[in-house]
């Protein structure tokens, strides 16, 4: 009976410990929060070096991305992409496209700025502007490691209401890519916007007064 009694007392302590961990996840609710999916345009400049035939310059580029995942905190986020562009010289144009996983870090939470930092594989193609200068040897394309690193600022335009989590953003990026592939090497800064949506999080999980707390949500 004794150890019975023990038993009971201490499943009650864990579920009162339990119950105050949970209080203290509750997190204010703020604009970059939850699940995130957004794609836009993106364009810079990307200089190439292709082994045999040297440095081929710099390259003007456009193009376009996709990315998703969660902000598993309020300063901490994890994810995945894709980007791709395209671009030439008076000799050569270029294409390459590359997959990615991310993570971004947002240091101060009033302002809405992220550091990102992301690494994956890509696939790059090369061709000779005029076809009839084609030479034997000439790197048709590559393939390799890409590493990323930049910065980004959310704009919501739409948010009304400091009790509201997530929303709709436009997300105004810069970075900086290094491509090390098999045949060619490339290296360059790109600016891009994109349409973000912030999924944002439940009610329960967000640290709201009670007439906001059991507001029905839209």
């Amino acid at each position: 009976m004794r150890r019975l009694e023990i038993m009971f007392v201490t499943a009650a302590v864990l579920a009162a410990g339990s119950g105050a961990a949970q209080a203290q996840e509750l997190r204010e609710p703020g604009p970059r929060q939850g699940y995130v999916i957004g794609g836009g345009l993106r364009g810079g400049v990307l200089t190439l070096d292709a082994g045999q035939l040297g440095n081929l310059g710099a390259f003007p580029m456009l193009g376009g991305s996709f990315r998703f995942g969660e902000m598993v905190y309020d300063w901490l986020g994890f994810g995945g992409g894709v980007r791709f562009a395209a671009g030439s010289t008076d000799a050569f144009s270029s294409f390459y496209a590359a997959g990615l996983m991310e993570a971004q870090v947002q240091p101060w939470r009033p302002l809405n700025l992220a550091f990102r930092l992301g690494s994956g594989a890509f696939g790059q193609g090369l061709s000779r502007a005029d076809p009839e200068l084609e030479r034997e040897g000439d790197p048709g394309g590559s393939y390799g490691a890409i590493v990323t690193a930049g910065a980004s600022y959310d704009l919501f335009p739409f948010r009304t209401s400091q009790y509201e989590s997530g929303g709709w953003a436009l997300s105004f990026y810069v970075d900086g890519e290094l491509l090390l592939g098999t045949d060619i090497n490339s290296g360059g800064v790109f600016v891009g916007v994109e349409i973000t949506r912030f999924f944002g999080l439940q009610k329960y999980k967000l640290d709201l007064p009670i007439d906001e707390a059991y507001e029905p949500e839209e």
